[in-house]
């Protein structure tokens, strides 16, 4: 699993689609707040697709197949999800299992949705291979030892590392990750490109979901935007 996600190795996920099937996938996927709007307090919140036999016969007049489940479980062909779901699914790994109702405003009191999504076998297991993408022998290339110049963040050697050479400012942040390329259109479409990252790792201040679409890979394009954000992020931090 942690190598898998690390490598976003398809084949893994496909066998794994494979092995749980349509019921319990979309079970746990609607669990995590897909295919409903999250209620985040502004209008116009899209609520995605959780696909199904059911929902494909409807509307499409056609069987399911297992190549569907394939699909699914590399969360492509059917299943439609928006950026702030993402967003929302990445900050339960970061927290450990709980789904908030996200919003803008900073002085509200935050609202739990769901909680134990995780159990903490799976919560570390999901969490060591987002770490691992962002890190040498992963994809997301572009935050490998990313790297801020920021002298007030404090060294503990697991989120926040001391960097040897260069400025006695430098640090290294820790970083969890999942890129995405979401295939679309036709072979000449270039695909949508996705990453969702949350840092420092183990203890986490800031979830970042980028999605630039028809642009290419999430390690090319969408990696360094979220970079960007990060850097900003922790530079500027006291």
């Amino acid at each position: 699993m942690v190598r898998s996600l690390a490598r976003s190795n398809d084949i893994f996920f496909y066998k794994l689609a494979e092995k749980l099937g349509t019921a319990r996938l979309s079970e746990t996927a609607k669990a995590f707040g897909a295919g409903s709007p999250l209620g985040i307090d502004v209008g116009g919140e899209a609520a995605g697709l959780v696909p199904g036999p059911a929902w494909k016969k409807k509307t499409l007049n056609e069987q399911w197949y297992l190549g569907d489940d394939y699909h699914y479980g590399i969360g492509q062909g059917y299943l439609l999800a928006t950026p702030l779901q993402v967003n929302s699914w990445a900050e339960v790994v970061a927290n450990g299992g709980t789904l908030y109702q996200p919003q803008l405003l900073k002085n509200q009191k935050s609202k739990i949705k769901s909680q134990k999504l995780l159990s903490e076998k799976n919560f570390l297991l999901v969490r060591q291979g987002m770490i691992e993408s962002c890190s040498k022998g992963g994809v997301a290339y572009p935050l490998f030892e990313l790297r801020v110049e920021n002298g007030e963040l404090r060294v503990d050697g697991k989120n926040i590392l001391p960097v040897a050479s260069g400025s006695a400012n430098m640090r290294q942040v820790t970083v969890a990750c999942k890129t995405g390329t979401a295939q679309h259109g036709g072979e000449e479409t270039l695909p949508h490109a996705w990453i969702t990252l949350f840092a420092p790792a183990y203890k986490p201040e800031v979830v970042v979901t980028v999605l630039v679409e028809s642009s290419g890979q999430g390690s090319t394009v969408a990696a360094p935007i979220a970079k960007k954000v990060l850097e900003a992020w922790f530079q500027e931090k006291k």
